[in-house]
């Protein structure tokens, strides 16, 4: 598949493997990348730890210097009306990317990728987990450990 801009979605709370394999698809299938990052502007809390600046550092952190240059970031806040979110997400993409055919790259993992399908217009592209960890798991992880060095050892590998 081919397509003018690759759309990625999540909340990204800790980046791990799964949020990467999403990254490489769309950077292999698009000329610009948009990375949505939901949940922007939220206090920070348990589920929430990082703020959308500090979640797009994640990514930069992964990205090489040609890569960087392909990649935008949207930061989306919380709406409690789907379509009012929908339509944030829409009108931040154009703007941030212009006009093209668009991919929507996702993994349906559960309850919560309902969004997915709320994007008519947009090719959605599935693929499959690759990691059977969640950033659910990391932040466990991270903020239960009582050994912090091996804590950080389990969320690097």
């Amino acid at each position: 598949m081919n397509t003018d801009i690759a759309v990625i979605i999540g909340r990204w709370q800790i980046l791990q493997k799964g949020h990467l394999s999403l990254l490489r698809t769309a950077l292999s299938i698009a000329p610009r990348i948009v990375v949505v990052i939901g949940s922007a502007w939220r206090a920070r809390d348990a589920q929430n730890p990082f703020t959308w600046s500090e979640r797009q550092q994640q990514f930069e952190a992964v990205l090489e210097s040609q890569e960087r240059e392909r990649v935008c970031f949207l930061p989306v806040r919380d709406y409690f009306d789907n379509e009012r979110w929908n339509d944030a997400v829409r009108a931040g993409v154009a703007k941030a990317a212009g006009k093209g055919s668009v991919a929507l790259v996702g993994f349906k993992k559960d309850y919560t990728t309902f969004y997915l399908d709320q994007f008519p217009g947009w090719q959605l592209m599935e693929i499959e987990s690759e990691s059977a960890i969640s950033a659910t798991d990391l932040r466990r992880i991270y903020f239960e450990a009582t050994d912090m060095p091996a804590a950080l050892t389990v969320i690097g590998n």
